[in-house]
């Protein structure tokens, strides 16, 4: 995983293609902190974006949880 520009790209290795991407707001991260929010739901909830890789941030996500 790598985070760019407030971008969390994740890829098996840092020279291949990036397999997923997302990002998310100072308020969602900070709901999701104080448990008012969760991962899973915020990205249901469309508050947390992703321009590639939507399941495997899904997958992602849900290992966190």
């Amino acid at each position: 995983m790598i985070i760019r520009n407030n971008v969390l790209l994740i890829s098996d290795d840092q020279d291949k293609e990036v397999s997923g991407s997302m990002s998310l707001d100072r308020d969602t991260l900070n709901r999701i902190a104080a448990n008012m929010l969760s991962w899973p739901t915020a990205l249901e909830e469309g508050k947390i974006e992703t321009s590639q890789g939507g399941e495997v941030v899904a997958q992602l996500l849900s290992l966190i949880e």
